[in-house]
């Protein structure tokens, strides 16, 4: 069941007694309206609501406890009202299908000790459902607490700016994959925030367009936001992205990785060079080795004891196959013959078949003579 009275000139305080009737309510809105007095711990008999909308009125006093108990709760709104005191710091462990939190724009402080993490973060933690938390413009105190990182994987929004959270912002925030919008303005964070180096905001979900004052951090080295969703033009103002000659911290950090890149490719360089040397000492060894002559013999000797016949010349050379030529030497070819050895081989006219064949016959006939 649904009842709904938002946007109206209602006033007076909360008809409770009426509303507990409905047994079967599931969601209650009564936003937007003149409604004053506090929240009755009778809100908290509606075990069967889903969603209790009481945002942009002028309630008072403290949140019910028992409202923190309602399983069923999937939204809470308390948006703007005057409310106050502390918020438990247990408030997230009976709402095990909290969806969507909002209780900006109140008097709801948080501990009082500023040394103190923002415990009811931690609560929130083990609400796997959570999509939306906002707790902005309250006098909340503290430290964001390092278990923010735990939020669930389906956290899109936080909204915690206007209070008076010290600290820093825990890098386990990195964890939260899903995060669109992470708003923390006007808290009294560290100056260091402000010579911001480094923003690496790569494959989220970043819609629209990157904010105007990222382009003022004027100490900003690496930013990254590939794999986004952002649309339009590039802004005249990424310009203004200059990091300071003057600002020794930074000088040093350049220098110090130029330094570290040179020093990586005259490692690559020297272990090239070295890795070539090898190759090519194994290369020529090879070549050495296929150039000796088999047994031990030389060329002299060889051709000492008789002459090569023209068959086999066409043998070592594949009938004189044109593969076999020597790069711009003419009709020099190269050939192997049977007894292994490599030879190049000058021939005069490969049309005069028979004058070769008869210098053969010429040169065998003086051998045995």
């Amino acid at each position: 069941m649904l009842f709904s009275l938002e946007n109206n000139q209602i006033e007076g305080s909360i008809p409770i007694r009426a509303i507990v009737n409905l047994i079967a309510l599931k969601e209650l809105y009564l936003g937007v309206n003149n409604l004053t007095g506090v929240i009755t711990y009778e809100v908290g008999n509606l075990q069967t609501l889903e969603a209790l909308n009481l945002r942009f009125n002028s309630l008072k006093g403290s949140i019910p406890t028992r409202i923190f108990n309602i399983s069923t709760l999937r939204v809470l709104s308390l948006v703007a009202n005057s409310l106050s005191v502390n918020l438990p710091s247990n408030m997230g462990l009976g709402l095990p299908n909290l969806e969507e939190l909002f209780l900006s724009s109140n008097n709801l402080s948080g501990l009082e000790s500023s040394s103190v993490e923002l415990s009811f973060f931690t609560t929130l933690a083990e609400r796997r459902y959570l999509r939306k938390i906002s707790v902005a413009n309250n006098p909340l105190t503290g430290i964001l607490p390092v278990s923010i990182g735990n939020l669930s994987s389906s956290i899109e929004d936080i909204y915690a700016g206007g209070y008076k959270m010290k600290g820093r912002i825990p890098k386990t925030v990195g964890n939260l994959s899903n995060l669109r919008v992470l708003g923390l303005q006007e808290n009294p964070l560290p100056d260091s925030l402000c010579s911001l180096q480094y923003l690496y905001l790569a494959s989220n979900r970043i819609t629209s367009h990157v904010p105007d004052s990222f382009w003022s951090l004027k100490d900003l080295l690496g930013f990254i936001l590939s794999s986004n969703f952002l649309t339009g033009s590039l802004p005249s103002e990424i310009g203004l992205l200059k990091v300071s000659c003057s600002s020794k911290p930074n000088t040093s950090i350049h220098r110090s990785r130029t330094k570290k890149v040179l020093q990586t490719k005259l490692i690559l360089f020297g272990a090239s060079a070295i890795i070539a040397g090898i190759a090519l000492a194994f290369l020529f060894v090879r070549y050495i080795k296929k150039e000796e002559v088999p047994n031990g013999t030389n060329l002299f000797s060889l051709t000492a004891k008789g002459r090569i016949s023209y068959y086999e010349l066409l043998q070592a050379t594949n009938g004189y196959d044109e593969s076999k030529l020597l790069g711009s030497f003419g009709s020099v070819y190269k050939g192997i013959l049977a007894n292994g050895m490599y030879v190049a081989i000058k021939a005069f006219n490969l049309q005069l078949e028979y004058s070769f064949k008869s210098c053969t016959r010429e040169s065998e006939s003086l051998t045995h003579s």
